[in-house]
């Protein structure tokens, strides 16, 4: 199994954006060690769970930011939605296995492909032009907040 590693291509530069990143893929590389190790259904709930707690936290987080510096418009809304449906899709694994106790290993590893995918496009796209304009309103405010 090959883990995914935070590594220059996926660093935004955004220090707490960075360190919640590595927290997500820490969950997703455990995630795919119980898939290679068969390890239980109740194993793979726990670890889905844990993923859809953290992205929440994780998620707020990001979406505070971009209030917080008015970094409103398409952007933010792209980059929610994209939150949103990455929740969705977690909470629907969960929910399968919730129903049936039971996730095949095809549908497993679709949702470790996607997790694994999604996970680092969003960061090189997404986060890291959110971390940009991040940057760039923190400067901004500091010019603008030295003068009176």
């Amino acid at each position: 199994m090959q883990r995914i590693v935070l590594n220059q291509y996926l660093r935004t530069g955004n220090r707490y954006i960075d360190l919640q990143h590595q927290d997500l893929i820490d969950i997703i590389n455990d995630f795919g060690e119980a898939l290679a190790r068969h390890a239980s259904m109740s194993e793979v709930q726990t670890i889905l769970v844990r993923l859809a707690q953290y992205v929440q936290f994780h998620f707020k987080h990001e979406e505070r930011e971009i209030v917080r510096n008015s970094l409103d418009g398409v952007h933010a809304e792209a980059h929610s939605a994209q939150h949103r449906e990455f929740e969705r899709r977690v909470q629907t694994a969960i929910d399968t296995l919730g129903e049936s106790g039971l996730l095949t290993t095809k549908d497993a590893q679709a949702l470790l492909r996607y997790l694994e995918s999604w996970l680092t496009s969003h960061i090189a796209h997404t986060d890291k032009q959110l971390a940009s304009r991040l940057r760039a309103a923190t400067s901004k405010g500091q010019r603008s907040g030295g003068r009176s």
